[in-house]
């Protein structure tokens, strides 16, 4: 099993850290747009979702050091 650390958002002196950490914060602003059906279907309220999810996505930028962690596992048949 291999972890990775994924910036979301900052500032890096690597371009293609900056690179991917620019794309990553947009796809956490998209998964964010995407859960409103599932909210919606859970009973919560316009006011209530969209004041959740505007949090949410500038807890994205706001927060320094923000990062995803994806998990790798490789397995083999013998």
């Amino acid at each position: 099993m291999a972890q990775y650390r994924i910036p979301v958002g900052g500032q890096h002196p690597d371009a293609i850290v900056q690179n991917i950490a620019e794309m990553n914060l947009e796809a956490n602003r998209r998964y964010g747009d995407s859960v409103k059906p599932l909210l919606i279907e859970a009973g919560w309220g316009d006011e209530q979702m969209s004041g959740l999810l505007e949090d949410y996505k500038q807890e994205l930028v706001d927060t320094d050091g923000l990062c995803n962690v994806l998990l790798t596992v490789h397995a083999f048949k013998v």
